[in-house]
């Protein structure tokens, strides 16, 4: 009788082990599924869109007429874009209409620090800017330190709403897209795609150079023109005139 309660003891006394740790190692399985890895993924981070949203808030345009030292001043207008990119025309008043005196330079803009703006273009210049509470752009020096006060008035661009219009024709490059009915043309320095349509003239300039590639049935090709800004849609670019077309399907 002994014997057998002994052996009923150690029976039991084993079940409870077993239970007890079948119950703990499932509360740490369980524990561990709840507390696996909750790191925010590209697709629900909130930087991207928080990004996205100061665009929005910043894009549009700004003018100012900067000091110039043999013309009248330089009519400065500076379109930010909600993609990050950007059109800067520079107009140097008081220059004859005979002489070249509207400039344009095409480039990307970046946020940093939610109110500095960092712009780097076609040309090898980087201009900086502070956002300033009133929206306006208080330009900054090359390295981004602030102007002295005596002439940061002169250097502080105005916002003027969200339409911009180019004054003239101004270069651009990219890859041109004629596949689809819609032909886009992607812009090199920008990184993004745009809507393309052509003057009369362009679009026979086009043909004529495209029917002189290696391969004219191909879709794509690398150009150079002039182009306008469709006054109804900013996405979209008015080729006026087609300088060269050379074989190549990206920029680089």
């Amino acid at each position: 009788i002994i014997r057998l309660f002994q052996q009923y003891f150690t029976v039991m006394m084993f079940s409870k082990k077993f239970i007890l740790g079948f119950i703990l190692c499932s509360a740490i399985f369980a524990f561990s599924l709840g507390c696996k890895d909750k790191t925010p993924t590209s697709e629900n981070n909130p930087i991207s869109s928080t990004k996205v949203d100061s665009s929005s808030k910043i894009s549009g345009l700004f003018e100012a007429t900067l000091p110039c030292a043999d013309c009248e001043g330089i009519q400065t207008r500076l379109y930010l874009r909600n993609d990050f990119t950007y059109i800067k025309e520079e107009n140097y008043k008081g220059v004859s209409d005979t002489m070249p005196h509207i400039f344009y330079d095409l480039g990307k803009w970046n946020l940093k620090n939610d109110s500095t703006i960092m712009l780097s273009g076609m040309t090898a210049d980087t201009m900086n800017f502070k956002l300033l509470p009133d929206r306006s752009l208080q330009m900054l020096s090359e390295a981004g330190t602030a102007l002295p006060d005596s002439i940061s008035a002169k250097y502080r661009f105005l916002a003027k709403g969200n339409h911009y219009q180019t004054q003239k024709q101004f270069l651009v490059s990219g890859v041109l897209d004629k596949a689809n009915k819609d032909v886009s043309l992607y812009i090199c320095v920008w990184n993004a795609t745009v809507e393309a349509s052509f003057s009369s003239l362009a679009k026979e300039q086009l043909e004529k150079l495209w029917s002189q590639l290696k391969k004219p049935e191909s879709t794509k090709a690398i150009i150079q023109g002039e182009a306008l800004i469709d006054a109804n849609n900013p996405n979209k670019f008015i080729l006026q005139k087609i300088n060269t077309v050379i074989e190549g399907d990206n920029c680089n």
